[in-house]
């Protein structure tokens, strides 16, 4: 169990530093849903869609520096948004849709 938990720890401490997020998040991977972005009087929101929520789901997405917390690198973006606690979600680019 500690090798299983080792491994885990190391996967997601690389995973977060590939988008050069040095916060310890927990991480939601999120890459076969629909996801948008919407900015609503300065304060944006994470709206994305899975399978099991006919109404789908809306987070507020954390600001750093100033600016909404997204990272894309290549073919994924990471949003740092609060769904309870603050999650790092990852989800495939090519599934954004453009909102409403």
């Amino acid at each position: 169990m500690r090798r299983e938990i080792s491994a885990y720890t190391g996967a997601k401490k690389n995973l977060l530093k590939l988008f050069r997020c040095e916060a310890d998040l927990p991480i939601r991977v999120l890459t076969d849903i629909t996801w948008h972005v919407e900015d609503h009087d300065g304060v944006s929101f994470l709206h994305y869609q899975p399978q099991d929520d006919a109404e789908g789901l809306v987070s507020v997405i954390v600001n750093r520096n100033g600016e909404p917390w997204i990272t894309e690198m290549n073919e994924l973006t990471l949003v740092v948004a609060i769904d309870c606690i603050k999650f790092a979600f990852i989800f495939k680019n090519k599934l954004r849709t453009s909102g409403q």
